[in-house]
């Protein structure tokens, strides 16, 4: 995933691997080293742990603002949400979701809400007004009866949401209606 001033790329071992973009880095460490080739133009700055299972999706909510998260998802079934800091690199979990049973493939964010994808057969629908209290930030949960590896959105409010299935089918749902 790529924002504005990092690269974040999900590993194998659980890792989330914390890049700078633009070639500046605030990691005092990486200031004091020379380092040449990929590492000069995209400087590592932070790992974050999610535990041991392959990092499935990653998505970022409120980017540049002090309430911006990182929503890491992996295929133990957790979501994890990470406080992005604006001036430092002091990333911190903020809370650890389990309303899935298995993987999750993708995390869709929009202005009022994200709905995570996964191998359970669902989707979750969280708000996002609910502060850091995702627990209670779940709103819906859509039975699409087989396995749903991807969900994108239309442009439009409500949106139109389209979830891929495993087995080929497509389904789409407006928000406020069928969700």
């Amino acid at each position: 995933y790529v924002s504005s001033c990092h690269l974040y790329v999900g590993s194998s071992d659980g890792i989330v691997y914390v890049y700078g973009v633009d070639g500046t880095t605030r990691s005092l460490f990486n200031r004091q080293k020379k380092r040449v080739g990929v590492e000069r133009t995209y400087p590592l700055e932070a790992e974050l742990d999610n535990g041991d299972e392959v990092v499935g999706a990653i998505a970022l909510v409120r980017e540049n603002t002090t309430r911006a998260r990182l929503l890491v998802a992996s295929w133990d079934g957790f979501l994890r949400v990470w406080a992005v800091p604006l001036s430092d690199l002091e990333f911190y979990l903020v809370h650890t979701l389990q309303h899935h049973a298995r993987r999750i493939n993708d995390i869709l964010v929009a202005q009022r809400h994200f709905v995570t994808a996964s191998d359970d057969g669902t989707l979750r629908y969280y708000g996002l007004f609910h502060g850091d209290d995702y627990e209670n930030a779940l709103e819906r949960r859509v039975e699409c009866g087989a396995r749903v590896k991807c969900v994108a959105m239309t442009p439009g409010d409500p949106g139109v949401v389209l979830a891929g299935l495993a087995d080929g089918r497509v389904l789409v749902f407006e928000l406020g209606k069928s969700m």
